[in-house]
């Protein structure tokens, strides 16, 4: 069967990576511009989160590991780039530090939040397939 206007499923992967990336209780769907389902919809796409979590709980150790690492390599580099192209003369070493601090431990949360929702959709869809 061929359909004359392909459906676009980007709207329901990104709802269902928000499930997985958000705390249950939040109020971000606005900043999202997701439009909630009904509760009992709401429930549903809960309980499955829950379900793509409980998947990946196996694998946290070191997804949690290889997440830091990550982190780190992004943030030294992103690191030497901002000191590469800020003026010498205008360069402190205190607000360098303070924003390599601060862009380590964001990063660190950044990759984390990214890869178990990743890993969860991609077992979910047996694309990847544990050993």
């Amino acid at each position: 069967m061929t359909y004359e206007h392909p459906v676009d499923l980007v709207p329901v992967v990104r709802t269902k990576l928000s499930y997985d990336m958000l705390p249950c209780e939040h109020n971000y769907w606005d900043a999202l511009k997701i439009i909630p389902g009904s509760d009992e919809g709401q429930d549903m796409m809960h309980a499955e989160s829950h379900q793509r979590m409980k998947a990946i709980a196996p694998f946290r150790s070191m997804l949690d590991t290889y997440s830091v690492l990550c982190a780190d390599i992004i943030t030294e580099v992103m690191y030497k780039n901002l000191q590469k192209q800020m003026d010498p003369d205008e360069y402190d070493d205190g607000h360098a530090a303070q924003w390599h601090d601060v862009t380590l431990a964001q990063n660190r949360e950044i990759v984390r939040g990214a890869i178990y929702p990743i890993l969860a959709h991609l077992l979910e869809s047996g694309m990847v397939v544990p050993a």
